[in-house]
């Protein structure tokens, strides 16, 4: 470069955030920016040669060199691909800088310290609880920007394993995605290790500052989280995801593996203190109300820890489909309460009473929209516009403040005078149980108990499910000691089901002595899609058993079937074709039955000299049993000389 004038070294310096801003320098003049500690030259006139008048920036420690990077454009045209993509209007391209480009994708590694990252990028085998939450907490729960909708990013997780000491919690929003099941592994270990794996905390957390579940209100509620394509693991005898009060969550390709191994006697219960419980998912909730709901688990493997799926509380609209329960004393155990109700009394003094905006003050009421309370004077003098004892709609207007309405939606009551000290509303909070939960599509081996138990609650369903080693205590067949499914409450109901016990306890080849515990202990109908086949044998003397039923209450039997009849003499096959429905009603009480074949035919009436019985068969008379089942044997009889064949049937169970 020729040089055309040094007349002198020029160098300025200011402040470029006051109010004047940098100013325009000179050709070839320096100028530094003291309070933005930045560099810049003078671009020169146009007469002189320069592109334009300006100031040019030069590159110091200072700068970050992203911002300054070419700017991106999706899939840039080059030679032959020139316009096949036009990311703007008029053919012009979009163009941001390499900074905002990288900026969309948010990794856990941007937050991690980098002695504990390799040169690699992998995660070192240290505790970073700190680091991750660091990064949940600035992603989702930071107060500058967690109400901005463009913040609700997608926090990832490359693969490794993820060394954790303390629970994760997880706030509103949070969406956090990993590499795969058993590639992305936060892990619970080491000796400092304590709680569970993750928990939902509501919209009132800051960093540093988690609101505690007996605490949370319903407007701040967890709501709109997403876990997938990771595994969640623990070496305690703890919970390793605690869902409070979460209202729509996703929970995609997770694997939860605790650390029970199914080899353990029936005597062991999973460890479970007020705040721990060793399950893969804990779901709490304050009331049927404010409870969780709308929860799906796709997807996901449950493996290795005491329950499965837990609840103790009321809960509604949990969708669990396409999962593996693996390993587990209780695969699922829900709805874990009595059918109770309690009231709480919400307080209303006289000063909480506005009668310039028809509004109560109730710090933390937690009550919904049209949620019924009950107004109470406690003897003293009512609050204008309402009337003692009676019913009201809420209509809320904030975590501590409500309106009340005579009719859901309807006009919002004009309050008159503030009433007396003593005064409250009346809340009842009756218990539900599961509401709403289905099964669907998922496999089960290795459970010690039961693999889907409703102790409270209705509308649940186990459907096209596969129930492999279920509810044997740890050991084969001959020593089934739980149903398979049970449901306490009526309007719940397994459909489409396939029970391995049926095959193996079913069929009289394999059934011995060994008593039939029901795959499906619950009032309503239970249906077994299961075709089963059997061969028919002369039975001269005595008659043949075909297939057994559980008895546990009053219920009635309905057993579909088809008949094959072969002449054994004649060497004749299909000489008749018979089908009919067998019902037996059976009094659990008397242990007494009844049976009725109704059936048609075509073809050789000796396919009439087919016969079927009942008996009831107790294999352990002892009284002082706890296991109060019986088992319903139904036999045939087929004459000697009438010839063979074979039978197919499926039976369903209507029960009380």
């Amino acid at each position: 470069m020729a040089v055309v004038q040094i007349s002198r070294i020029q160098q300025r310096r200011g402040r470029k955030l006051s109010n004047t801003g940098f100013p325009q320098l000179a050709s070839g003049e320096i100028g530094w920016a003291i309070d933005t500690q930045e560099l810049y030259i003078g671009n020169g006139s146009v007469s002189e040669g320069s592109p334009y008048v300006g100031n040019t920036q030069i590159l110091t420690e200072h700068v970050n060199i992203l911002d300054f990077a070419e700017a991106y454009e999706y899939k840039r045209s080059i030679g032959d691909l020139d316009e096949i993509i036009s990311t703007g209007p008029a053919g012009l391209p979009i163009r941001r800088t390499l900074q905002q480009r990288l900026d969309e994708r948010v990794d856990v590694r941007s937050f991690i310290e980098l002695q504990n990252i390799d040169s690699y990028g992998s995660i070192s085998p240290t505790d970073i609880t700190a680091d991750i939450q660091r990064a949940i907490d600035q992603l989702f729960s930071n107060p500058r920007t967690r109400g901005n909708v463009n913040s609700r990013v997608i926090l990832h997780f490359g693969p490794g394993e993820y060394y954790i000491s303390e629970e994760l919690r997880i706030p509103p929003y949070t969406h956090i995605q990993g590499a795969g099941k058993d590639s992305t592994v936060i892990w619970m270990t080491g000796s400092a290790a304590n709680g569970a794996v993750m928990r939902t905390v509501d919209g009132n957390s800051e960093p540093g500052e988690y609101t505690p579940f007996e605490n949370m209100q319903y407007l701040e509620r967890p709501r709109f989280i997403t876990i997938e394509g990771l595994t969640l693991k623990t070496d305690l005898e703890d919970t390793i995801l605690l869902l409070d009060n979460a209202d729509t969550a996703i929970f995609r390709n997770v694997k939860f593996v605790g650390v029970y191994q199914n080899t353990e006697s029936e005597i062991f219960q999973p460890v479970q203190t007020s705040n721990s419980l060793q399950s893969a998912v804990w779901i709490r909730s304050t009331s049927s109300v404010f409870c969780t709901e709308n929860v799906v688990f796709e997807q996901c493997s449950f493996e290795n820890t005491g329950y499965g799926l837990y609840s103790a509380t009321d809960h509604q609209n949990v969708s669990v489909d396409q999962c593996k329960f693996y390993q587990l004393f209780d695969a699922i155990q829900i709805g874990g309460t009595s059918a109770t109700s309690i009231t709480r009394n919400l307080i209303v003094a006289r000063n909480k009473v506005s009668l310039f905006s028809n509004t109560l003050t109730i710090v933390d009421h937690q009550l919904v929209d049209n949620q019924l309370v009950t107004y109470r004077n406690s003897g003293g003098s009512s609050i204008g516009g309402l009337v003692n004892n009676r019913t009201y709609y809420v209509n809320v207007l904030g975590p501590d403040v409500i309106s009340l309405r005579s009719i859901g939606g309807g006009q919002v009551i004009d309050f008159t005078s503030t009433g007396n000290d003593s005064q409250y509303l009346e809340v009842s909070l009756s218990s539900t149980g599961a509401i709403n939960t289905k099964v669907t599509d998922s496999f089960f081996d290795l459970i010690t108990r039961y693999g889907f138990y409703v102790k409270l609650g209705k509308g649940n369903t186990s459907s096209g499910n596969k129930y492999i080693n279920v509810g044997n205590n740890n050991q084969d067949y001959a020593n089934a000691t739980y149903p398979i499914i049970q449901f306490d409450s009526p309007y719940n109901q397994s459909t489409g089901d396939y029970f391995e016990r049926n095959v193996k306890v079913k069929d009289q080849d394999l059934s011995g002595s060994v008593p039939f515990y029901p795959c499906v202990l619950g009032p309503g109908l239970i249906t077994d899609p299961t075709s089963f086949k059997t061969n028919i044998s002369n039975t001269p003397i005595t008659a043949l058993e075909l297939l057994r039923f559980p008895i546990w209450k009053n219920t009635t039997y309905l057993i579909d079937y088809i008949i094959n009849k072969n002449d054994a003499d004649l060497g004749i096959k299909n000489t008749a074709i018979r089908s009919g429905t067998i019902h037996i009603t059976v009094n659990y009480e008397g242990l007494t039955y009844h049976i009725h074949d109704d059936y048609t035919y075509t073809g050789s009436p000796t396919v009439e000299a087919i016969e079927f019985s009942v008996q009831i068969k107790d294999y352990d008379p002892d009284p002082s049993d706890l296991r109060p089942y019986e088992t319903l044997i139904l036999y045939y009889n087929n004459p000697a000389g009438n010839g063979t064949g074979f039978i197919n049937y499926t039976y369903r169970m209507l029960t009380e």
